[in-house]
């Protein structure tokens, strides 16, 4: 925590960074203070909180808020002991980072309640955009597994000095693709945007703690070195974080003129979010438009024009291009079939499932 901590700090001093100040709260939060802590309804309070960024697991194991749970868990609260392990790390981390609220989409947001998913959905991207830091849960499959045990770090045994003091070697940090190559979060279609919109992420390996900024990469057990720097700062998720960075800034300061920013480099963000986006899987295929709507609203401030169902008013030749690849990688043959249900025009990406 101590490390992490320092993380913070130092970020506050990166002029490319988000400010870490207080904002609107989500519509529901988790407030951590309390011995059991208890679901609250925000109404409008504004402060600094933090968001969780996991893999579900099967709809079966999932620990949710319902219509019928809600009032018993903003009245009494949530028994610590009964929450699936990731929640309680979660909680405890966020305790003793100093922060009093904390964002979890499974138990703040209403599930099975079509008209409360559907008023929430389209604010998640927001609230990981607001949220001070981002947990990212990178290696539990689902929300029992936890992240705050042990880890096996990538060092060599203790090797004595001439000094006589004992030294360890340590790797050189890997590239993003290099440690997401792994990673449960990474094959999950809803986590891409969190983690783009996220100013701040902190990630959970199995061997890792690892910071993301829009300025810096740092590893607890890693040495950062020029060509580990350079690798990651030709990553797609760093050019894509403060590309749609500088779109926000663009449309919020006044000084800077937002038809400077390239339609076709805009154009090229998003195709890469969507390639990518398409190589991971969801749950509920009808989610398909709407896992990924929060980086459509980030890049609708660009000269994109009107979206419309995956695609962008004023690059529509090239968007209309989509190709599907053929099955390969993570995803299943089965999960190549049609839609059973419809969720796009046929005209869309968003219309077929595997990657494009």
């Amino acid at each position: 925590v101590g490390l992490v901590k320092d993380w913070l700090l130092r970020c506050r001093d990166h002029s490319t960074c988000k400010e870490q100040k207080s904002r609107p709260l989500p519509t529901r939060v988790i407030d951590v203070r309390t011995e059991d802590p208890k679901i609250i309804e925000s109404e409008r309070l504004v402060g600094s909180y933090v968001a969780l960024s996991h893999c579900w697991g099967s709809t079966e194991d999932t620990f949710s808020t319902t219509t019928r749970n809600i009032t018993e868990r903003k009245t009494l609260g949530l028994k610590l002991s009964q929450l699936p392990l990731n929640f309680r790390d979660a909680i405890s981390f966020t305790r003793r980072l100093g922060y009093e609220y904390l964002w979890i989409d499974s138990l703040c947001i209403i599930q099975q309640d079509k008209q409360d998913w559907g008023h929430e959905a389209g604010r998640m991207a927001g609230y990981y955009d607001s949220a001070t830091v981002t947990l990212a849960i990178a290696d539990a499959i689902d929300c029992h597994v936890g992240f705050l045990g042990f880890r096996r770090h990538h060092y060599s045994p203790p090797i004595p000095g001439e000094d006589g003091e004992l030294y360890v070697l340590r790797q050189t940090l890997p590239g993003d693709d290099d440690l997401d190559l792994n990673s449960c979060i990474d094959k999950r279609a809803w986590t891409l945007q969190e983690r783009i919109l996220s100013p701040r992420v902190i990630h959970f390996t199995q061997g890792q703690v690892v910071w993301h900024c829009r300025t810096a990469r740092w590893a607890e057990g890693y040495i950062q070195d020029r060509r580990s720097l350079f690798a990651w700062q030709c990553s797609w998720s760093y050019h894509i974080g403060r590309y749609i960075d500088q779109i926000e800034r663009a449309a919020v300061n006044p000084t800077r003129n937002i038809e400077n920013i390239e339609r076709t480099r805009a154009a090229q963000t998003w195709y890469c979010c969507v390639s990518e986006f398409s190589t991971r899987r969801l749950t509920r295929a009808s989610d398909k438009l709407a896992a990924i709507a929060g980086l459509a609203g980030a890049l609708s401030r660009s000269q994109l024009g009107q979206y419309m169902a995956g695609l962008w008013e004023h690059d529509l030749f090239r968007g209309l291009a989509w190709n599907r690849l053929e099955p390969a990688g993570t995803l299943t043959a089965r999960e190549y079939e049609p839609p059973s249900e419809y969720r796009a025009p046929s005209w869309s990406w968003a219309a077929v499932n595997g990657p494009l």
